[in-house]
């Protein structure tokens, strides 16, 4: 007998169990025999066609489980077997990109049930996650640890968005929009897969052997509660993004409105931009400082330059 925590991982990617004692054994006795379980990955060869003759999987299923990009469903095959397949997330490289996703399908009977991976294997359970159970209840500890990367990477996501919402509001102008986007994106797609998730499980629920099992009633509901926070971060990711736009345009317009004044306050005291250049190009600083308000005579000097045509230069308004 194995250790408990030791983790289920060869060189191969086939591992038969027996659920009573996690002791390992073929493929082939774990379609045969009572309470086990078979784990797959990139399935292929005579036990993936072996495992489809033993749940009678047509050919629409097959393809559903190589499908690593199938939408979570829940179907009921023939002689009282089921499958369910469910969709999360699995690995997010740098902050700047949205998660990596995969489906995992588990079909199930009363004897046994089994893990496919339609590529990459991305959790090894260990003995001590599966020992002991029958096989409804290995089938929803499955599930309940599964869904759990979900609501886990809803979770850090909502936190990273807490922190780049305070830093886009304190410096609205060098605010990244289009990390933004990409937030509002994942998060929109996270609430679908959790909404979606939640829909298979519940129809699994429906089944007598699941009903109340409250791991899977858990798994349930942590999907739900991923979708509700999913969806309305992602309502509030659109909020902050009008909220800096807003910032932003409102600096444009307090620029512009003092441009604007600075004008006005120009043409009341009867001092044109081009008359102002021209008066200082013949009288110099002295006198012309004597009759330009002196609100505007910094501004009338930047504007002026040093030598050449005054007359016809643009006003540089400070």
């Amino acid at each position: 007998m194995q250790s408990d925590h030791k983790i289920i991982a060869s060189k191969y990617p086939v591992h038969g169990h027996l659920l009573d004692d996690m002791r390992e054994i073929g493929w082939e006795q774990a379609l045969q025999d009572d309470q086990t379980l078979l784990r797959l990955a990139s399935p292929q060869g005579m036990e993936f066609e072996a495992l489809g003759k033993r749940f009678s999987l047509d050919e629409l299923h097959i393809k559903d489980i190589l499908n690593p990009s199938h939408p979570p469903q829940f179907t009921r095959l023939k002689n009282g077997a089921l499958h369910i397949i469910l969709r999360f997330p699995v690995k997010c490289d740098r902050e700047d990109e949205t998660s990596e996703a995969t489906s995992v399908s588990i079909p199930a009977d009363k004897k046994m049930c089994a893990l496919v991976w339609p590529g990459e294997r991305y959790h090894h359970f260990s003995n001590h996650d599966l020992i002991g159970l029958t096989v409804e209840e290995c089938v929803c500890k499955i599930i309940h640890l599964l869904v759990d990367y979900l609501l886990r990477r809803v979770y850090v996501l909502r936190e990273e968005m807490d922190e780049f919402e305070d830093e886009c509001l304190a410096d609205a102008a060098n605010a990244d929009l289009g990390r933004l986007l990409l937030m509002r994106k994942e998060f929109a797609v996270l609430a679908r897969y959790a909404r979606t998730n939640a829909l298979a499980i519940e129809k699994l629920r429906e089944d007598s052997s699941y009903r109340e099992n409250l791991r899977l009633a858990d798994a349930h509901e942590h999907m739900q509660r991923a979708s509700v926070i999913a969806e309305s971060r992602a309502e509030h990711v659109l909020s902050l993004m009008q909220a800096v736009q807003s910032l932003l345009s409102q600096r444009l317009n307090q620029g512009i409105d003092l441009s604007c004044r600075y004008h006005r306050d120009l043409d009341t005291d009867r001092c044109y931009c081009r008359d102002i250049r021209y008066e200082f190009h013949q009288y110099g600083r002295a006198e012309i400082s004597e009759w330009i308000h002196p609100r505007h005579f910094g501004n009338a000097v930047a504007g002026c330059g040093t030598g050449g045509d005054l007359q016809n230069q643009e006003m540089v308004v400070g």
